[in-house]
């Protein structure tokens, strides 16, 4: 038989075909500190594909040659953060749409050098005025990664406090629901970006400010490190000592315990995320360079090991190269020793003319930092500035005596000065927080706060504990309502909590009786509704079986209307219907797994 046809076939011609399984969804902000995490991309591709969230986790592991399934979704929450789930989601996402950048959208990236302990918050966080400003600029909307840990509360763009609550509906909520969307409320479908329900403003200078531009720093490294391990952390911690900081300054500055910092330094514990960005403020861009590879961004003289030069032209070109720089220099007993001299006087004898430049160069520049701390209106000491440019005290008490007497007056009346407004200011405002959170914020003691300002400590601490004690009051008022109410479902210990702003902890260590009651009645609660849907089960089973149809997972699902087979006692229950139905062996359980997922 001949075969003719007038088509000329090309061999080199081919068609366009995406390779990959799902839709070729770009990750958004990668490189940026509003990198997209890793939940908002897996809601943005049910939406593509005009699927809920639960069908779209359903098709993708069935996608995996392995059997994953952690498709529920108090598990799925945990997948931006630094757990097996999160590694093992990113893989397969990024298998399925062909991104490598999927591999930025989860913290799991920085698991070598990163403890996962609170490191993401309970409730969705976001703010309104970036919704709106995407919103009306037409891009995408999605949830960064950076609104999902928990120690960022701040927008590094409208320098606004995060928002927890619904505008709509006043509800908190996960920011994985089975029919989410990103920008609404998964309860009242209420659009989010409501500009006049935007967090409060804070000061750019703030810590928490602060703090959230440096988490916002790491997620942007994330495209360009490439070699991640457990010393990096340590590296940067000697670095800061090698500065003459001491070992106690950095503990204080980190907020961890001096027990906690020697296990960091040995490598027997990886820092959190509130412990890193503590670290990378203090390291003053040392962090970020040895994460990028590159030489710490230190000057020359935070090392108390300075090079030592051998040659004379190789002394004379880094004398040079001091002498052009603009940068601060360092003291003149480390140029000796970088020289290789040990004495000063070893290296005026050497180059008497560099040496006297450079003296006369070091010696108006710490004239003009000490004119400068008198001039402006910084709190700082003449210890602390000799620490900060490396110098020593007695040098400069020598040199300038009677500025330095200057600066350290002035720095007791500054310091007088900010307590006592500090102080004022929570009087009048009616706030009235403990002593230590008081002296944290203003860095003095308890004993200097009562010694100069006995009038105004003896008030705030009176009106502290008035203020805990009807606390207390409207707490217990609160606790009795609850357990006198009768509607259903009962309030949980935790959503009590969220409500009165407070602690689990806190309410069971305060009101062990009432948080007993409660806890038993919600318990009581949960094991009654788990009864009545064992019961619906069994009955949906009998039904179908009556009526033809077998009785299958997910038609169950479909009729009840409940995904109904992730606890044990509805996988019983199910069990137990299909054995008296005569579908199944109750004696080999195993040949469930083709029925119902692990």
């Amino acid at each position: 038989m001949q075969i003719l046809s007038d088509t000329t076939w090309e061999v080199n011609e081919s068609l366009t075909l995406s390779p990959s399984v799902l839709y070729h969804l770009e990750p958004l902000g990668v490189g940026t500190p509003y990198v997209e995490s890793l939940t908002s991309f897996l809601k943005r591709l049910a939406r593509m594909h005009h699927l809920t969230v639960t069908d779209m986790v359903a098709f993708c592991t069935e996608q995996e040659p392995g059997h994953i399934m952690p498709s529920t979704l108090l598990k799925l929450f945990w997948i931006d953060s630094i757990t097996r789930s999160a590694r093992i989601w990113s893989h397969l996402l990024r298998r399925l749409t062909c991104h490598n950048e999927v591999a930025y959208l989860t913290m799991a990236y920085w698991q070598p050098i990163l403890n996962p302990y609170r490191l993401l918050r309970e409730r969705q966080a976001w703010c309104p005025l970036c919704y709106e400003d995407w919103l009306k600029a037409g891009n995408s909307v999605y949830e960064p990664l950076l609104w999902r840990l928990q120690r960022v509360d701040t927008c590094l763009v409208h320098q606004c406090k995060l928002v927890e609550c619904c505008p709509g509906c006043g509800k908190q909520f996960t920011t994985f629901t089975s029919n989410g969307a990103v920008g609404f409320c998964p309860k009242c479908r209420t659009w989010l970006g409501n500009e006049a329900h935007a967090g409060q403003a804070v000061a750019i200078a703030s810590e928490s400010y602060r703090l959230s531009h440096a988490v916002g720093q790491l997620l942007t490294l994330a495209p360009q490190v490439t070699d991640l391990n457990k010393s990096m952390v340590p590296d940067v911690i000697e670095t800061i000592h090698k500065r003459r900081v001491p070992y106690t300054n950095i503990k204080s500055a980190l907020h961890i315990s001096m027990t906690a910092l020697s296990n960091i330094k040995a490598g027997a514990r990886l820092p959190n995320l509130n412990t890193l960005a503590h670290l990378a403020i203090l390291s003053e861009g040392a962090l970020w360079g040895t994460l990028n590879g590159q030489a710490t961004c230190l000057p020359e003289s935070a090392s108390s090991k300075p090079l030592r030069l051998k040659t004379a032209p190789q002394k004379q070109t880094y004398l040079k190269q001091l002498l052009a720089s603009s940068d601060p220099l360092p003291a003149l007993s480390y140029v000796a020793r970088t020289c290789g001299f040990s004495w000063v006087m070893t290296l005026q004898k050497a180059f008497p003319v560099e040496y006297e430049i450079l003296r006369i160069r070091i010696y108006e520049e710490q004239r003009q930092a000490l004119q400068d701390i008198l001039d402006g209106d910084v709190i700082m000491t003449v210890i602390e500035l000799a620490r900060r440019r490396d110098y020593h005290q007695s040098i400069l008490v020598h040199r300038f005596p009677e500025l330095c007497r200057q600066v350290t007056q002035a720095h007791h009346k500054r310091k007088l000065s900010h307590c006592r407004q500090y102080l004022l200011d929570l009087i009048q405002t009616n706030c009235f927080p403990c002593i230590t959170a008081i002296t944290k914020t203003l860095e003095v003691g308890s004993y200097y706060l009562t010694q100069h300002f006995p009038e105004e400590m003896r008030l705030i601490e009176a009106q502290h504990h008035h203020q805990i004690q009807q606390q207390e009051q409207v707490t217990r008022q609160y606790l009795d309502a609850a357990l006198a109410s009768d509607l259903l479902p009962p309030m949980s210990l935790q959503e009590i909590a969220r409500e009165l702003d407070t602690s689990v902890k806190t309410l069971k260590r305060n009101f062990p009786i009432h948080s007993r009651e409660i806890l038993d009645r919600r318990r009581e609660y949960m094991v009654s509704q788990i009864q009545l849907t064992c019961q619906q089960i069994r009955q949906t089973v009998f039904e179908l079986h009556q009526q033809g149809i077998y009785p299958s997972v997910d038609r169950l699902h479909a009729v009840i209307g409940i995904w109904m087979v992730h606890g044990k006692a509805h996988r019983n229950a199910y069990i137990e219907a299909m054995n008296t139905c005569g579908y199944l062996d109750v004696r080999t359980k195993s040949s469930m797994r083709h029925y119902i997922p692990t």
